[in-house]
């Protein structure tokens, strides 16, 4: 198969040639942009782009999307080139294959000193001179002709298409054959970055059929095959566009079987149109309908094409060129004018040809737009004011929508398929209700519960005609389960089957789906819900029955702070303490993932810098001031609503730099909040009495001023219930059946909806005659929930009185039994809070509910697995239940008679009920587990769960031992002093499971710990980028000083996880390079009599830590004799605390009769001369490439 390796090993293509992207091109192309010529003329180029607002991104950060493009463009002409050449379309082998080799020893025959870069383009020119290739690979419209790689670089590329399989005997990639589905591979998963910023997804051809059935057959029969044209304005690699080809040229030829099929290839080209934002995704889909073509027209080489091809595929932005009122073009737009290049018009859009394309009406239109909220504030401006379906922070998927409508001929067909984001976001009411209420939708087609590959986000399938709504009903496929397991042939999952084969039979319903003719009125307002099964009649049930809503009852619902730049504030309370923040300066945060099952799991924090009491800012001043200052320019810089944070007023002052970007102190003052979790796969409620903040993760409801302790719980009890969170689940949007590691999720209770303020508002609220009892249970529960999170607490905390792990077993095993019971208990409880609302809605007989306020087995608790709904399903033959939990099918000998003939009439109850039915499964029950993200992972048991605390306390207890004093301990000191704390020996041997704890050890420190030096710490870009960050600091020094400077300090760019030499200081110092580590390393300063690595406490400030290196530097100097090689890198980390020194501890000391910045300074300065090297030779010092022996080079003087 075209693009596989012929034999040996199976990596494909896309990963080989992303891996040579990545690896070589890039970086060649890099270093090429930084040679003076070409980097003047990118910062002419950037300059005028973010003085046009084009771009807000620094330069730093906007010229490696320039040179991908140009990278990509190099890997496709030569991928473009090897199959041509092997499908035998061009009469010479240029770069692999027979006489390949021939033809480049030839070329430097004649042309000695040019290299391997000018082989390549000449090739690329050659081929370019056949009238049907010339946008493909020419000069005109090819990126590759903008810049080259080195000799080196192209060489690369070369020598990958050379390469020879594992037998010898023929090429290792081969492109043979007539499958070209390969290059929509790549297309999809070359670059990574512009996947994301692009959004590419491929339309999978069985879905692409589907729409085209309902799109392009029946334009064809109403509007005549001659006069059919057909655009994807979201055309991607031209999955659409092929099959489109190949339908209407199929047609053509039944139609008039004596004209010429290269006749009716060439005129079928002329009737497919597409667009595409990405130039090489539109370069990709020219390539493959330039094949298709001939193979259509059986033509064997491209010398038998006569002329130019008809494809109408262009580059531009479908949602702003054509549209009224706009003029701009996609070279303006994404910065690639040629202007900036001096040279005459280089367009990667042919104007002409746009314009056709976008001149016209088209009878059918398809598409599978992005699913990504644009970022860019240029063209997201832009597109609101011409779409009315760009509503706040809307998804591309809503104007996409109403521009593939805008682009079709009245009445003509209109499908695609969508992110089905917008039926329940906030974004889509305008789309909705301004927009698809105004058009004739005529199928709508519920695809979130079908495996489409690739689409992890949730879909819709739409389908209509561009005119005025003619029926008062409109086809509604709706969905009731996904499929039960990951199809091996997708286009055969039993729910796509049914999508498929039955959307036609109006009544039908299976297990899967459901279909009908709905009231078109039901459409025309937002939300939609598409849940089959009867679970729209109860939605519209317990909204009828609510005697109010949410909205009367509450002041507000959202986050009480936004920080506007979480990665520097927030942080670990221990990591706030080491920055030297004191207790009052950080308060616990509270994210949406710790809030579950009636409990908030505190262990993250935010620096506060306001009044813990009144919430009044507090600037950041004495040992708070180091951990702020280095971030001041990005903080100043941080914006909403268009405005910068200290153009911003809040409660009738001005917002002061360091504060959080929106901070609500009414609502952190007042401390009762009823928190959920904004992502999940069910409702999560807990009462917060105050003393946190909430992100945007984690909203709160915040009652009336005078509201009791009482009230809040009442309703508490009530948004946790079965019946909450069914209906949350009608409104709210689902994340999606795929999950992170792309295993498709088949239980639709394991799959996560994100649950917003503003939607809750409408949230039916019953009345319940005695909302005592309501709030009495929801007490209750948790107060259970409580016990659970102490228990753990408690287990830890007795570690000090064990002396073995065997006591320590004993405590867990009894901790974990008691546990259980409280589950057991809570699940009681909770069983008892959903009926109690089902019979405040006249669901269930009040006197059934009744029962559980005189049932003795109320203390005792129930299994999960023990619940009626989980009965009823273990005796229709259910063994195991979503979470791995055994379905029994009685209660337990344990449980009262009275518990099971209660459990047996409420069986019977859900039997009889329609809508129990629906309300009593697992989709709507609590789950009471917790699993990673919460999205179908392993359950933690309570062993896990006590072990995330016990790695907490193992990591505290090493760092206590730095926190004594300051020194320095190696590993092997640090061993010998852990081998004498018993209760530590017992919690790791646990923890790990191995008897032998130096390797325990050392993992924790080194997990936890970064280099001293930046040299240490970053790669050569990560110094790059370390080094704008200086210069931003330096001009925040001048700033201070009482300087007035000529321009705005610049906003230097964020980290990479490739900045960094070591994937975990990324981890633990994130994009903004906070320290939050608990220990310092001091690689290359072991002794030599110790070898083991040697570490420092993080929690040390500037002084502390520039003592304890000087004193290290002393060591190495004098007691170890060390020369000027291996003393440089101390002395030059030393040298990189003098700014900060002198900033924060340049006071007058005693001891050394100066002050200690200015002592420091010159320490360095005469330690420098006296090892023969500058102060520029210390900064430029460098560590040894990895993976070689020896010692690192000495720096020049």
């Amino acid at each position: 198969m075209a693009g596989k390796r012929k034999k040996g090993a199976d990596e494909s293509l896309t990963t080989a040639l992303a891996r040579l992207l990545e690896k070589t091109l890039l970086p060649d192309l890099t270093a090429r942009a930084k040679t003076p010529a070409v980097a003047a003329v990118l910062a002419e180029q950037h300059a005028r782009e973010k003085a046009e607002s084009r771009t807000a991104d620094p330069l730093a950060e906007w010229t490696p999307r320039w040179l991908e493009q140009i990278g990509v463009a190099w890997v496709l002409s030569c991928v473009f080139l090897r199959t041509l050449e092997d499908r035998g379309l061009v009469r010479h082998r240029r770069i692999a294959g027979e006489g390949a080799a021939d033809a480049e020893q030839l070329f430097f025959e004649l042309a000695p000193s040019l290299t391997a870069r000018d082989y390549l383009l000449t090739a690329f020119r050659e081929v370019a001179r056949h009238p049907s290739a010339e946008d493909l690979l020419g000069p005109t419209r090819n990126p590759a002709f903008r810049l080259s790689p080195s000799n080196e670089g192209a060489r690369a590329l070369l020598d990958f298409f050379r390469q020879p399989d594992k037998t010898g005997g023929g090429l290792c990639w081969r492109f043979e054959g007539s499958d070209t589905r390969f290059l929509g591979d790549l297309y999809q998963d070359l670059s990574p970055s512009v996947r994301e910023r692009y959004a590419l997804l491929q339309t999978p051809d069985f879905v692409g059929a589907f729409i085209l059935d309902l799109t392009l057959d029946p334009a064809i029969a109403t509007f005549g095959l001659e006069e059919t044209h057909l655009i994807d304005a979201t055309c991607g690699s031209g999955h659409f566009l092929l099959d489109a080809f190949e339908r209407i040229c199929e047609h053509r030829m039944r139609t008039a079987p004596g004209i010429d099929v290269r006749e009716h290839a060439a005129a079928a080209l002329g009737q497919v149109h597409g667009v595409d934002i990405n130039p090489y995704a539109v370069a990709i889909a020219k390539f493959r309908l330039m094949l298709a073509y001939m193979a259509k027209a059986e033509l064997g080489t491209l010398a038998e094409v006569p002329q130019r091809l008809p494809i109408e595929v262009v580059v531009a932005d479908s949602l702003l060129h054509g549209v009224v009122g706009t003029t701009r073009r996609f070279a303006e737009l994404e910065g690639q004018r040629a202007e900036a290049w001096g040279q005459p018009m280089f367009e990667l859009e042919d104007q002409d040809a746009s314009d056709r394309v976008f001149g016209r009406k088209y009878q059918a239109v398809v598409g599978n737009p992005p699913y990504i909220v644009p970022r860019d504030d240029g063209p997201r401006d832009e597109y609101r004011k011409h779409y009315r379906s760009c509503h706040r922070g809307y998804s591309l998927s809503a104007p996409f929508t109403e521009r593939l409508f805008q682009l079709a001929e009245g009445g003509g067909y209109v499908g695609l398929i969508n992110a089905n984001s917008f039926m329940k976001r906030e974004f889509g009411k305008k789309l909705i209700e301004e927009v698809l209420a105004h058009l004739d939708l005529t199928r709508i087609i519920d695809t979130s519960g079908a495996y489409v590959p690739g689409h992890g986000t949730p879909t819709v399938i739409l389908f209509g005609r561009n005119q005025r709504p003619v029926a008062t009903t409109i086809r509604a496929v709706l969905g009731k389960r996904g499929e039960p397991n990951t199809p091996e042939l997708p286009e055969q999952g039993v729910v796509w089957r049914s999508i498929a084969t039955r959307n036609d039979d109006t009544g039908f319903e299976n297990e899967f789906i459901s279909v009908v003719d709905a009231n078109r009125a039901k459409f025309a307002q937002h939300p939609w819900t598409l849940g089959g099964g009867g679970a729209a009649d109860v939605k519209v049930l317990i909204e009828a029955r609510g005697t109010s809503r949410l909205g009367e009852l509450v002041d507000s619902i959202g986050r009480s702070t936004h920080t506007g730049e979480d990665s520097f504030f927030f942080m670990l309370p221990s990591a706030a303490e080491r920055a030297g923040v004191a207790r009052d300066g950080f308060v616990p945060l509270v994210k949406g993932e710790q809030v579950r099952d009636w409990g908030i799991a505190e262990d993250e924090a935010t620096l506060f810098p306001y009044d813990i009491k009144t919430a009044e800012p507090r600037p950041p001043i004495g040992r708070a001031a180091p951990i702020y200052w280095p971030y001041r320019t990005i903080l100043r810089n941080r914006q909403d609503y268009g405005e910068k944070i200290e153009q911003r007023s809040q409660g009738g002052r001005r917002l002061q730099w360091f504060e959080h970007s929106m901070f609500f102190p009414e609502r952190y003052r007042n401390p009762l909040s009823i928190t959920f979790a904004f992502v999940a796969t069910h409702n999560h409620f807990v009462l917060d009495r105050g003393g946190k903040v909430f992100n945007r993760t984690a909203p709160i409801i915040k009652l009336p001023e005078g509201a009791t302790e009482e009230d809040h719980l009442a309703l508490l009890g009530y948004l946790n219930s079965s019946t909450a969170c069914f209906w949350m689940k009608q409104v709210f949007h689902d994340k999606g059946s795929g999950t992170d590691t792309g295993k498709w999720q088949s239980e639709p209770a394991k799959i996560a909806y994100e649950f917003t303020g503003t939607g809750l508002l409408p949230l039916p609220i019953p009345s319940i005659p005695q909302p005592k009892p309501l709030a009495e249970l929801a007490s209750a529960i948790e107060l259970v929930a409580r016990k659970r999170s102490e228990l753990l607490g408690e287990l830890i905390n007795g570690l000090t009185e064990d002396q073995s792990r065997h006591d320590f077993q004993g405590r867990i095993a009894k901790a974990a039994d008691l546990d259980g019971q409280l589950l057991a208990h809570g699940v009681y409880l909770q069983e008892w809070m959903d009926w109690l609302v089902y019979g405040s809605l006249g669901l269930a007989p009040v006197s059934l509910v009744a029962r559980f306020e005189t049932d003795s087995n109320v203390r005792t608790g129930v299994p999960l697995g023990g619940r009626p709904f989980e009965l009823l399903l273990a005796r229709n033959g259910q063994a195991i239940g979503i979470d791995g939990q055994p379905l029994l099918t009685q209660l337990p000998p344990s449980c009262s008679p009275e518990t099971a003939a209660l459990w047996e009439d409420l069986i019977s109850t859900i039997a009889a009920s329609p809508e129990l039915s629906v309300l009593e499964t697992p989709d709507y029950k609590r789950r009471w587990c917790i699993t990673p993200k919460d999205m179908g992972g392993r359950v933690l048991t309570f062993e896990d769960r006590m072990r995330d605390r016990l790695q907490s306390w193992l990591a505290d207890r090493i760092e206590a031992i730095f926190r004594e004093g300051q020194a320095r301990f190696s590993l092997r000191q640090l061993l010998e002093r852990l081998s004498l704390d018993v209760s530590f020996g017992v919690a790791a041997q646990h923890w790990s499971g191995a008897t032998d704890l130096d390797a325990v050890i050392a993992a924790f420190v080194a997990a936890d710990a970064v280099p001293y030096l930046a040299a240490l710490r970053y790669t050569p870009e990560g110094l790059e980028t370390r080094a704008a960050w200086e210069h931003t600091w330096a001009l925040q020094r001048r700033e201070d000083a009482g300087e007035k400077l000529s321009a705005p300090i610049p906003v230097p760019p964020k980290y990479d996880a490739k900045d960094f030499r070591d994937p975990n200081y990324f981890r633990i110092r994130g994009k903004l390079d906070v320290p939050k580590e608990r220990f310092i390393s001091y690689p290359g300063a072991e002794k030599d009599d110790d070898p083991s690595p040697l570490f420092g406490w993080a929690g040390w400030n500037h002084l502390e830590r520039a003592t304890a290196l000087a004193g290290l530097y002393q060591e190495r100097k004098t007691e170890d004799g060390w020369g000027a090689d291996r003393l440089t890198p101390l002395l030059a980390g030393l040298l990189e605390l003098v700014p900060w020194l002198k900033q924060w501890h340049n006071e007058m000391n005693e001891e050394f009769g100066e002050r200690l910045g200015d002592y420091y300074e010159r320490y360095v300065d005469t330690e420098a001369r006296a090892l023969g090297l500058s102060l520029d030779a210390l900064r430029a010092w460098r560590p040894e490439a990895r993976g070689r022996k020896g010692k690192a080079k000495r720096a020049a003087p």
